[in-house]
């Protein structure tokens, strides 16, 4: 699906009843029901993506997220188990609760230098990714953001994370993966 140019967000989401899936609207005009979509593409006059805006499109294995968002909402990806690659650009300075949450097939992550905060269990449970970098330009991570996420074998951790940053955010994490907080190297 593509969504056309000089459409910034949408601005009205609505569950159906008898289908799996949001409706999702914009503009006044139905983008159809997302349960079905394998590949979407955002213009670039998106600006932010609703909470639960794609929430349980299993089918869903491509999104292309414009230079422009500045926010990934809360679920706003949660349960697309067929991503499996996500690249959030530079002018996203948000990264939602819940945003990327049990997408289990999801195996590479690029966070752009420019986030500044990832949400509670925004990456949980997303099991097969390999290697994540996380950016010097991040400051917060939420509890649980990368629970369960037993594929990682290592992680750095900045030392520029320093507001509401706990020993939840890796729960889940076996013996044989290591996380490096560069604030405690010396």
């Amino acid at each position: 699906a593509i969504v056309e140019e000089g459409i910034t967000g949408f601005v009205e989401l609505s569950w159906s009843y008898g289908h799996k899936g949001f409706s999702n609207y914009y503009d006044g005009r139905k983008l159809g029901y997302t349960d079905n979509i394998e590949s979407i593409i955002l213009p670039s006059t998106f600006t932010w993506i609703r909470e639960n805006c794609f929430y349980g499109c299993s089918s869903l294995n491509e999104i292309i997220i414009p230079e422009h968002v500045t926010i990934i909402k809360n679920n706003a990806f949660g349960g697309c188990t067929a991503l499996e690659e996500i690249v959030i650009p530079s002018s996203v300075a948000s990264i939602g609760d819940y945003a990327f949450c049990d997408c289990t097939n999801l195996n590479s992550i690029t966070i752009s230098n420019g986030v500044l905060s990832i949400g509670e269990n925004a990456f949980r449970n997303c099991t097969s990714i390999e290697s994540i970098t996380i950016p010097s330009s991040v400051t917060t991570i939420r509890d649980y953001a990368f629970a369960y996420c037993t594929g990682i074998s290592s992680i750095i951790v900045p030392a520029t994370v320093t507001e509401q940053f706990s020993k939840n955010v890796f729960q889940g994490w076996r013996s044989n993966q290591t996380i490096t907080l560069e604030w405690n190297s010396n």
